[in-house]
C-alpha cells in the first residue's frame, strides 16, 4: 500500500501556496479600485456641491436690473433715436448690436423687438422715457453709475467663474469615465481563489492523516465514501469547516464590496447636465449668443 499522506499533504500546501498568491495579489488590487473609488466619490461629492454654491450666488445676481438699466441708457441716447427716426424696422441684429451697446445679457429677441415697436410706433425711447424723467444730481447720478459698474464686474466674475467650473466638470468626468464600472477580473479571480481553496486545500486534508486499510486509487468506494464521512463528522472536519466557512465569508465580503464600488449612472448624469451654460442661467445663454453677434460682449 502506498502512503497516500504525502499526496494529500502536498496538493493541499502546493493550493494553499497559490491561493496565498493570488488572494495577496487581488486584495491588493481590490484595496487600490477601492481608493480611486473612494476618491472619485469625493470628487462627485465636492462638484456637486460647487454647483449648488455657484447656481446660489448666481441667483442673488440681479441681471434684470443691469439689463434694465442699460437698455435706458441706450434708449435715452441720441444714436439710439438717430436709428429709430431712420426707420429701418429691418435692421438686424448685428447692425443694431454695432451701433449700440446693450447688455451682453440681454435677450437679443426683446431687444429687437423693443426697437422694431420703436420703429413702427416712430418714437423713440428717450421721449417716451423723458415724460417720467426725474432730474438726478450729480452725486445720486455717480452713485447710480458706480452700483451699475459694481454689478456688472459681479456678473462678469459669476460667468468666468461657471464657466470655470463646467471646464472642471468636464475634466471630472473624463478622469472618472476610466474607472471600469466593474471588474470582471477580480470576480472572475475570487471564484476561481474559492474553489481552489475548498477543492484544493480544504477537501483533500479531510483524508489525512489517512487509513492503511483504504485503498485511495480504487476510485469512488463505499469504503472511501465512509472514511470521508467519518473524517467529516469528527473534530477535525468542523475545524475544517469553520475554516472553510470564515474563509467564505471572507471572498463574499470582498466580492461584495467590488459590486458595490460603481458609480451611479444617474447620479454622472445628472452632473453631466451640469455642463450646460443654460442650467445655471438664462443670462450666460444670452451672452453665449451675443458673442456671436456683437465685439462688445467678448
Amino acid at each position: 500500500m502506498h502512503d497516500w499522506n504525502w499526496f494529500f499533504t502536498s496538493i493541499s500546501q502546493s493550493a494553499a501556496a497559490i491561493v496565498g498568491i493570488l488572494g495577496g495579489f487581488i486584495i491588493s488590487k481590490i484595496l487600490n479600485r477601492e481608493t480611486d473609488f473612494n476618491n472619485n466619490t469625493m470628487l462627485i461629492d465636492q462638484l456637486e456641491q460647487k454647483v449648488a454654491d455657484q447656481k446660489r450666488k448666481i441667483s442673488i445676481r440681479d441681471f434684470e436690473w443691469y439689463n434694465n438699466q442699460v437698455r435706458i441708457a441706450v434708449m435715452e441716447s441720441r444714436e439710439y433715436d438717430d436709428l429709430v427716426r431712420s426707420g429701418k424696422e429691418g435692421a438686424g441684429t448685428e447692425e443694431l448690436y454695432t451701433a449700440m451697446r446693450f447688455s451682453p445679457y440681454d435677450s437679443e429677441s426683446e431687444i429687437l423687438d423693443m426697437y422694431r415697436n420703436d420703429c413702427s410706433a416712430q418714437k423713440p425711447g428717450y421721449i417716451g422715457f423723458l415724460k417720467n424723467l426725474k432730474f438726478e444730481s450729480a452725486v445720486l447720478s455717480g452713485q447710480k453709475e458706480s452700483k451699475q459698474e459694481n454689478e456688472r464686474e459681479l456678473l462678469d466674475t459669476a460667468f468666468v467663474s461657471t464657466k470655470a467650473l463646467i471646464d472642471e466638470i468636464e475634466k471630472a468626468l473624463h478622469k472618472i469615465g476610466n474607472f471600469p464600472k466593474e471588474d470582471s477580473l477580480i470576480k472572475r479571480t475570487l471564484y476561481a481563489v474559492t474553489i481552489m481553496f475548498l477543492a484544493g486545500v480544504i477537501f483533500p486534508l479531510t483524508f489525512t492523516p489517512c487509513s492503511a486499510e483504504t485503498d485511495y486509487a480504487a476510485g469512488l468506494t463505499p469504503e472511501l465514501v465512509q472514511a470521508y464521512l467519518n473524517s467529516l463528522f469528527s473534530i477535525k472536519g468542523v475545524l475544517l469547516c469553520i475554516v472553510a466557512l470564515s474563509f467564505m465569508y471572507i471572498i463574499i465580503t470582498f466580492l461584495k464590496k467590488t459590486i458595490t464600488m460603481s458609480i451611479p449612472q444617474k447620479r454622472l448624469d445628472d452632473l453631466r447636465k451640469e455642463t450646460v451654460l443654460g442650467h445655471y442661467s438664462p443670462y450666460f445663454v444670452n451672452y453665449e449668443r451675443n458673442r456671436v453677434h456683437t465685439h462688445w460682449a467678448d
